[in-house]
């Protein structure tokens, strides 16, 4: 009954089976859908080219006929060679300041260069010598184990050896002697160059003497500046005494209106002389903190504003009494001015005291040249020294190679001796271990090098940023020699000699007809990217081409809206209205050989992480970049790419990594 069941169950299930092979759609390799074809693209070879970035202002034409030179420095007018109207040249010198701070800058800069470069020779001789005697001490380690060797071999051959054991001694005794000749040589060598490394550090003391010369001549100079100062300030407080007596005069003579009109400019005159004063006590105060000007200086610059400021109250109650009138208290305060004018008068002429604080500047400088002058005389009598020890060093060597001839003679001699071989072969092993111990001291001798080589970059570091100071100096130095930037005719002259001019003073205007200027206005961020010298294309009228131009100047003071900062673009071209509305695409930065790619190769370009997809083996290969300059059409690419390589330039909209491409003929990049 079982057997039965279990038959009809397979009989159904191979019906069941038989129905579904027949009924079931089946499907070949034709029924799968189609892999869609590649996607046609624009691709473009990655090349070398040039590129510039550019920024654009916008702003209004003003004809330059006039342009006003202002003052870089905080300085003193010492040559004024123009008068107002002659005519000048671009580059004609205008007015010259007082630049002698700045040429014992210059001076100390250059010592300072000459010293480092000094130190530099020294360690690059010191690194040679040390590489050569530790390869020679090495050399002798090595030469003195193989000849203890090659002894204890003969010691331990000799042992009941006969005349055949005398010769191999000689044979060693003669290789002996010329390893004392080699060390003698070595001696010798060592000697040269301990003399050239003691000259190299003569060489950078008497730089160093220089340096502190250098310091003593512009302490001495600045001295003498204060002393003139504090004479100018006594002056003026003499000055304030007597327009104080006089306006005590006056409150009891009673004013008239031309006294109301005088006073009221005494006080204009006044708090202009205090304003100025106070900046020069900001500016010296600046300077004084970073160790650019002398105390004496910031001292008497503070002596003046206290002057400035009690001729300012002078005035304010000078102006008071024309206006109301003299009363019993007015005279009172016009006395109390008088006595606060001879107050200032008495604390100016205190400020002379100053001249003791510049004379101790000045004995501290001499001090440090005469520990200079100490320290060339100790580079000359070490120089004398290391030279003697080298030299007893050779003497050494010498009385070795008299020591190995006489050694020689010996073996010669003792042919015949044989009684003490075992105690000799006992005595050389004992020296092959020792001369081993001693190539293996003189082997890490080597590992000095790197010391020494990290010497050398920090000299070469220093040496850079000496350079680098005496160029900022000579900068400094060319900014106290104001010459006309333009060909014209001195229009008004501020500056004259003896005066004492601040950053941003006005000193000489000159008119010219050769071009306008366009003043256009810029954000602080593209200010920081404007430098006067620049080159600019400048649209006045659309459709037009544009004229060359050149930034003239950038303001370091922001506009009334505290966000824009106006600049100044010299035009060339003829007939230029003033006030005619223009553009300019002023260059900030350019590179003529990067590696382009087109802009619309570019994709999340305004994000941080910019990709381009790479065609690669009929596949687009998404590859990040990072990118440098941007120019209209093309953009630097500073890592991620390399010349040759192409990228998809039209239809990478929709892309991914790995998606089959058809790329059309490449197109090389041209322009930016």
């Amino acid at each position: 009954m079982t057997a039965k069941r279990t038959a009809v169950v397979v009989a159904v299930v191979l019906l069941l089976a038989a129905v579904a092979w027949r009924v079931w759609p089946r499907s070949d390799a034709s029924d799968l859908p189609a892999a869609p074809p590649p996607t046609v693209v624009g691709v473009t070879k990655v090349v070398r080219g040039p590129i510039a970035e550019t920024t654009t202002l916008s702003g209004t034409l003003q004809a330059a006929s006039r342009v006003e030179i202002t003052n870089q420095l905080p300085s003193r007018v010492t040559v004024v060679p123009v008068r107002d109207g002659v005519h000048v040249s671009a580059g004609q010198l205008l007015v010259q300041l007082d630049a002698r701070d700045i040429e014992s800058g210059v001076a100390r800069a250059a010592a300072g260069v000459q010293a480092r470069r000094a130190q530099l020779d020294k360690a690059r001789i010191g690194k040679t010598l040390a590489a050569e005697l530790a390869e020679s001490r090495v050399a002798r380690a090595r030469g003195g184990r193989e000849a203890a060797a090659a002894t204890a071999r003969q010691a331990e051959l000799g042992v009941g050896m006969t005349r055949s054991q005398a010769d191999a001694d000689l044979a060693t005794a003669r290789a002996g002697r010329q390893a004392a000749h080699a060390n003698l040589a070595q001696a010798e060598h060592a000697l040269a160059l301990e003399k050239q490394q003691a000259d190299a550090d003569v060489t950078a003391a008497e730089a160093g003497l220089r340096a502190a010369t250098a310091d003593v001549d512009r302490a001495t100079h600045g001295a003498e500046a204060g002393n003139e100062a504090a004479r100018a300030d006594v002056d003026r407080a003499r000055a304030g005494v007597t327009a104080a007596e006089a306006a005590l005069a006056r409150a009891k003579a009673g004013a008239r209106p031309e006294d109301i009109d005088a006073a009221e400019a005494q006080v204009e005159q006044a708090r202009i002389g205090r304003d100025r004063a106070k900046q020069e006590v900001d500016d010296l105060q600046f300077l004084h903190d970073r160790g650019g000007v002398a105390g004496a200086d910031l001292e008497g610059a503070r002596t003046q504003l206290a002057i400035a400021e009690q001729q300012l109250r002078a005035a304010h109650a000078q102006l008071r009494k024309a206006r109301a009138g003299a009363t019993a208290e007015e005279l009172a305060a016009a006395q109390a001015q008088v006595d606060e004018a001879r107050a200032g008068l008495r604390a100016a002429e205190a400020g002379l005291k100053r001249e003791q604080v510049a004379a101790a500047e000045v004995a501290a400088a001499q001090a440090q040249q005469a520990r200079a002058a100490g320290g060339l005389e100790a580079a000359k009598q070490a120089r004398g020294e290391r030279v003697a020890l080298a030299g007893e060093r050779v003497k050494a060597a010498r009385g070795a190679l008299e020591q190995a001839e006489a050694g020689v003679a010996a073996a010669e001699a003792g042919r015949g001796r044989t009684a003490v071989r075992q105690a000799e072969s006992a005595a050389a092993r004992a020296n092959v271990a020792s001369a081993a111990a001693g190539v293996t001291e003189a082997e890490l001798g080597r590992g000095e090098q790197a010391t020494l080589a990290a010497d050398i970059r920090a000299a070469e570091a220093a040496v850079a940023e000496s350079e680098a100071q005496y160029r900022e100096a000579i900068a400094a130095l060319d900014r106290a020699r104001i010459v006309s930037p333009v060909d014209g005719v001195v229009a008004q002259l501020a500056a004259h000699v003896g005066d004492s001019v601040l950053p941003g003073m006005p000193l000489v205007t000159v008119e010219t007809t050769r071009a306008a200027e366009l003043v256009a206005l810029a954000t602080a961020e593209q200010r920081a990217r404007l430098l006067p010298g620049q080159r600019a294309a400048v649209r006045v009228t659309d459709g037009a081409q544009p004229l060359g131009g050149s930034v003239r100047e950038v303001a370091k003071v922001a506009e009334a809206d505290g966000r824009t900062f106006k600049v100044f673009i010299v035009v060339s071209g003829d007939n230029l209205a003033p006030g005619l509305y223009g553009t300019a695409e002023v260059t900030v930065s350019s590179d003529p050989q990067a590696l382009l790619v087109p802009v619309t190769a570019l994709q999340d370009a305004a994000s941080g992480a910019p990709f381009v997809f790479v065609s690669k083996g009929g596949k687009a290969v998404r590859t990040p970049v990072t990118l440098g300059l941007r120019g209209e059409r093309s953009a630097q690419v500073v890592v991620g790419l390399t010349e040759g390589q192409e990228v998809v330039s039209d239809g990478a909209g929709g892309l991914f990594d790995g998606a089959a491409i058809e790329a059309r003929p490449a197109v090389a990049v041209g322009g930016s």
